[in-house]
């Protein structure tokens, strides 16, 4: 979860900086190519939320070999780390 709230951090950073900067007459966040990267960003990390939250609520079930198994075999993790990624 710690890494998530960095990703949370990294995107208010994202939001800001594309109120802020002005390119090609405007804001950045009035492109739709700026607006579609921080979406996707969003999808990312709430989806990363929702695996570790069903890891966790498998873990307490007593089905720890299952969450592992599914953390291992989901691409949602390797896609997380793209978020902190993105730069502009």
């Amino acid at each position: 979860m710690r890494s998530i709230g960095a990703a949370e951090r990294a995107l208010q950073m994202m939001v800001e900086r594309a109120k802020d900067r002005v390119a090609f007459g405007g804001p950045l966040s009035d492109q739709g190519s700026i607006r579609e990267w921080i979406a996707e960003s969003r999808i990312e990390i709430e989806q990363a939320r929702l695996l570790t939250l069903k890891a966790a609520w498998m873990i307490d079930r007593g089905d720890a070999k299952s969450a592992r198994t599914e953390i291992a075999s989901d691409p949602g993790w390797r896609e997380f780390a793209s978020v902190s990624a993105r730069e502009f």
